[in-house]
């Protein structure tokens, strides 16, 4: 029986008690468990470190591993034994959150553990429980489950790892709210500090967070190693002490340097503005395709970020850190990172290829589109509701949702088109992310036009738009044709001061919620769409009944008559379509 990680300094009374989870039989649950899991909590108070268990499926304790305050190194002894046994890893958080989160997923992907648990603690009591678990099988096939259960729901926990047959997820989203301190730099750019802070605030409350304060240094450029001056990351410290926080927010993206020297200064967990959009489109990500997206968009930045660790493979996220020491073991993480990501980029062109026929199949059809486009939480989604039925999530949160949807709308006259959610965009968003979206947003630039929605009760909107306008010019649609929706008509005390841009032909004041404005909108976007209509008429063959049904969808059919030589149709269509079907017209 052995206590492994670091132990220098450690006393004897708290190593016989380390020892004794050994001993004790471990985690054998009842009449046991709590027991187990309040002297784990307790000591991980006691010594101010994590604390790793590895356990089997009876719950005997194979090792116990004693962590700093926010990893555990993982020695090559113990990373043999796990390969070797179908072995789990439970570990403490002391930050009182045992959530897993993305990263530790990627983390628990990249080791042979059978599952990963996380026990959060506060004043060295059991605050939550996290679990993360797959089969040999799912393992294989690139899948795994993973749960995240509320309170100290252990026993259920566990038995799903021995009892699970089937490929289902099981997860379930807990609410564990985070004191998280904001911090910024004043640059005197276009937003200011306070806007651009507040906005943090808002994505920390949509990640789950509580925002306790907010600190902020005017200064020109950051600081290179540590972001802020020395006198301000003193006052940092001094408002996590005070105000009991778990967690700091940069508003800006950290370089690898500036956040380890910050973790180590703040003795906090440390996180800046990309990696919380991150985590939260990992939340809200539900498809398949939208979660290789965001797992593309988290190796990315995480592999910047893992020079000169040597252990830590997901220290950004829960505090874990599953990797031995070395630069040998670095380079190991740095290829399998590097691997992963080959594979989702060869999903993500597979995604591709697959909306590419998509839109050929929607081409042939003659079925124009229209994408809706805007800031998050601008009212796309509730729009999209509004006009097709769709039912997709729409709440007063940003990015509330993130896969796309894609629906059919009729017009009065019968007509149809397709309108197409996506993502929503925000002032700093990651590169990353609009490389990892590539796929998603080429229907935007595959569409007929855009519809681009703005929420006309921020004061900040013209700001916001411009966030928007940045994307659209990164991914080569500046000049790309666009009808401009003011949303939130029902929350505007006065609408005159949009008055100029509402003189402008393409631009409508609406509310999506109740509808005000959205008949006037849509007879400009039949127009636009089916401008310039012709009288036609049509021979086809009857081996060519298809081509009637693709009639019925781009324009109105009058009148069709079954002759000995084929369907002769009268109808009407936009010009755009003339030439393709000019081989069946006749006079």
């Amino acid at each position: 029986m052995k206590i492994y990680g670091e132990i220098n300094g450690l006393k004897t009374w708290h190593k016989q008690r380390l020892l004794h989870f050994y001993e004790s039989g471990g985690c054998s649950f009842f009449p046991q468990e709590k027991d187990f899991l309040w002297e784990l909590a307790s000591l991980t108070e006691e010594l101010g470190k994590e604390i790793g268990i590895l356990l089997d499926r009876r719950g005997k304790v194979h090792g116990v591993i004693l962590g700093d305050h926010r990893s555990i190194s993982m020695p090559r002894e113990l990373q043999e034994l796990v390969s070797q046994n179908k072995l789990g890893f439970l570990h403490t958080h002391p930050s009182g959150s045992g959530r897993l989160s993305k990263l530790d997923e990627t983390a628990f992907e990249m080791s042979d553990y059978v599952w990963m648990g996380a026990l959060g603690v506060k004043a060295g009591k059991p605050e939550s429980f996290g679990l993360m678990f797959g089969t040999e099988e799912h393992r294989k096939n690139d899948f795994w489950l993973w749960e995240e259960l509320e309170g100290l729901e252990v026993q259920r926990g566990f038995n799903l790892i021995w009892e699970v047959k089937k490929t289902k997820n099981h997860s379930h989203e807990i609410t564990i709210e985070e004191r998280v301190l904001i911090v910024g730099i004043d640059t005197s750019a276009e937003w200011s500090i306070e806007e651009s802070l507040n906005e943090l605030g808002e994505l920390v409350k949509t990640a789950g967070g509580q925002v306790v304060g907010k600190i902020f240094q005017k200064r020109e450029t950051p600081e290179n190693s540590t972001f802020l001056g020395q006198g301000k990351i003193l006052e940092v410290l001094e408002a996590i002490q005070i105000l009991n926080v778990n967690t700091v927010v940069f508003d800006d993206e950290l370089t690898g340097v500036q956040q380890r020297n910050l973790e180590n200064f703040l003795n906090h967990k440390v996180i800046d503005r990309t990696a919380l959009i991150l985590d939260i489109f990992s939340q809200r990500a539900k498809s398949y395709e939208g979660k290789i997206q965001v797992e593309l968009a988290l190796l990315q930045y995480r592999l910047t970020r893992l020079t000169g660790r040597g252990i830590s493979m997901s220290r950004l996220g829960g505090g874990i850190g599953t990797r031995g020491p070395g630069e040998t073991k670095l380079e190991v993480d740095r290829r399998r990172i590097h691997q992963r990501i080959s594979f989702l980029e060869r999903k993500i062109k597979e995604i591709q290829e697959q909306r590419k026929s998509r839109r050929k199949n929607r081409s042939d059809q003659e079925i124009p589109v229209a994408a809706l486009v805007g800031y998050t939480n601008a009212g796309k989604s509730t729009l999209l509701n509004q006009l097709t039925g769709a039912g997709v999530l729409a709440e007063d949160k940003l990015f509330a949702t993130l896969d796309p949807t894609i629906r059919q709308f009729e017009f009065s006259s019968g007509r149809k088109i397709l309108i197409s959610d996506t993502v929503g965009f925000i002032n700093k968003l990651p590169h990353k992310l609009v490389h990892a979206f590539k796929a998603t947003l080429e229907e935007v630039s595959e569409s007929s036009l855009i519809l681009l929605v703005i929420d006309a009760s921020d004061s900040n909107w013209e700001k916001k738009q411009d966030a928007v306008q940045k994307v659209l010019n990164e991914i080569g649609l500046a000049e790309k044709e666009r009808i401009i929706l003011f949303n939130k008509a029902d929350q505007i005390k006065d609408s005159k001061i949009l008055d100029k841009y509402l003189r402008q032909g393409n631009c409508f004041l609406i509310s999506a919620v109740e509808g005000t404005g959205i008949t006037g909108f849509l007879e400009f976007l039949e127009g636009t769409l089916f401008q310039c209509w012709q009288k036609k008429k049509y021979l086809f063959s009857y081996q060519e009944g298809e081509f009637l049904n693709a009639l019925y969808q781009i324009g109105r059919v009058y009148k069709v008559e079954y002759l000995e030589d084929g369907i002769l149709v009268s109808s009407e269509i936009p010009g755009q379509y003339e030439a393709k079907w000019k081989k069946w017209e006749r006079r």
